[in-house]
């Protein structure tokens, strides 16, 4: 294909002077024998010798190279460098893989006074689920509490039906409290809820939510009576009338261009 598999770099540190000897011809058929045999039989056990190697047993650092395989930190520095890692893996849009995560939390977990912003809104999500908290809920929108819902509804409860809810008492609780705050912190932009008007009345009938102050008073009586207000909604009358500048504007205000 053009490149010369002798000429290139090892990529791993300490790899052994024997394969690095190795014809082009037998590099490449080591390495489809070797791929052949750890994902075709699924052999993730043994070590990945070569056929044409010598037998031996291969030691660490055995072969002449420069290794600095790890660093010695005090407990300070390494305080600082888990920060690094954690508000870099957080100031990403990414999904975290499970190991970023566990990281990422036990972190938050430990310090309460000195969250980051979190970028991607599913790691939020998750953290606000699995913290319990409320101070989290500052970062989403009123709408995004069916996020919320539905994360909490399919890890903890394996159900991944929107409709169907079967919520425990305590949880019950934890989402009146997150609505609450977002209530008493004005964070109740309606239009954006009414997309979702059967889900968001079926689930505050689930939790039994009682308004406590008249924002949330006014959202419940929105959810909960007839007619819808969304933007798509909107945007379909204006259709109907034959207001179509009018109708491309209303998204574009307030869903944004494609």
């Amino acid at each position: 294909m053009g490149s010369n598999p002798t000429g290139t770099e090892p990529f791993y540190k300490g790899f052994p002077q024997s394969v690095r000897a190795f014809s082009t011809e037998e590099l490449v058929f080591d390495q489809l024998l070797h791929y052949f045999v750890t994902y075709g039989f699924g052999d993730f056990d043994e070590a990945g010798h070569s056929v044409f190697e010598k037998d031996f047993e291969r030691v660490a650092f055995h072969e002449n190279t420069e290794a600095q395989e790890f660093i010695i930190q005090t407990e300070e520095e390494a305080e600082e460098t888990i920060q690094t890692i954690v508000y870099n893996l957080l100031s990403g849009s990414r999904p975290l893989s499970e190991r970023q995560y566990a990281l990422s939390l036990a972190y938050i977990l430990e310090h309460d006074e000195d969250i980051p912003d979190i970028a991607s809104k599913n790691t939020l999500v998750r953290f606000l689920i699995d913290t319990k908290k409320l101070s989290l809920s500052d970062s989403l929108n009123l709408s995004d509490i069916m996020k919320v819902v539905d994360e909490l509804n399919y890890r903890n409860y394996k159900n991944d039906n929107p409709k169907k809810r079967n919520l425990k008492n305590q949880d019950r609780k934890f989402l009146t409290a997150v609505l609450d705050r977002m209530f008493k912190g004005g964070r109740c932009d309606i239009r954006t809820c009414y997309e979702k008007k059967q889900l968001w009345n079926g689930f505050l009938h689930h939790i039994h939510y009682q308004p406590k102050n008249e924002a949330a008073e006014i959202f419940v009586r929105a959810m909960r009576g007839k007619g819808n207000k969304s933007v798509y909604s909107e945007f379909e009358k204006l259709m109907r009338e034959n207001r179509r500048q009018e109708a491309a504007n209303l998204l574009r205000e307030n869903k944004g261009t494609i």
